[in-house]
């Protein structure tokens, strides 16, 4: 049931870029739709392997056309976001660095501040809040 959702989502993508009559935003929304395929067929790579279904020289392959997918889009993805409307709040990516404190799961941890002592050998903690 899950890959006929996801068949169905990525021909309506597909459909959708082809409809689509400016040739600059066609380009770059075609890319966001082979990322999104590829990125499909990526998460399913150990299965597939597992099933003899996929070779480990195509599953690197995978790998390579998705990371060049991803390099290809990454500029212009708070592009699109931004021109789509969508909140910041609403991102969840940690490499837009954007802070989403709703999801803080995605981003590493915060750095840790140095600790000072006062003249009295008392240890101070800094605390800032963001």
């Amino acid at each position: 049931m899950v890959y006929l959702v996801f068949a169905v989502t990525l021909e309506k993508f597909s459909l959708a870029v082809e409809v689509c009559q400016v040739q600059e935003n066609q380009t770059l929304l075609m890319k966001f739709c082979l990322l999104h395929g590829i990125n499909l067929v990526y998460q399913e790579r150990a299965g597939s392997l597992k099933h003899n279904y996929l070779t480990p020289a195509t599953s690197t392959q995978i790998r390579r056309q998705w990371r060049d997918l991803y390099k290809s889009v990454k500029d212009e993805a708070l592009q699109v976001v931004s021109e789509c409307n969508i909140p910041h709040c609403c991102i969840q990516a940690p490499i837009t660095r954007i802070s989403n404190y709703n999801a803080e799961w995605a981003f590493c941890p915060l750095p840790q501040l140095p600790q000072t002592t006062d003249l009295k050998g008392k240890d101070i903690k800094i605390r800032c809040r963001l």
